[in-house]
């Protein structure tokens, strides 16, 4: 039923689709990307950062699903400053 799992890391994100790089290539070409979804339980409703660009993640190639997310070493949070 599943397909080989592949680590990779997520380069782009674009309406609920994940674009992630495999992780076995040090260099970033079309054909070492995939479009990927969040497998349903790791979806938080309302939650912009359930999987966000940077991060490390485990994909079904075959399905082409996301079925893991490793543990973020740092964050970054840029918040936008109201001028008064």
């Amino acid at each position: 039923m599943g397909g080989i799992y592949i680590k990779g890391k997520v380069i782009r994100k674009i309406k609920g689709f994940y674009y992630v790089s495999d992780e076995r290539y040090d260099h970033l070409k079309e054909e070492d990307t995939y479009e990927c979804k969040l497998k349903g339980t790791l979806k938080v409703k309302n939650n912009k950062m359930n999987c966000i660009i940077g991060d490390i993640v485990e994909f079904d190639e075959k399905e082409k699903v996301i079925t893991g997310i490793d543990e973020r070493k740092n964050f970054s949070s840029h918040r936008c400053r109201r001028s008064r």
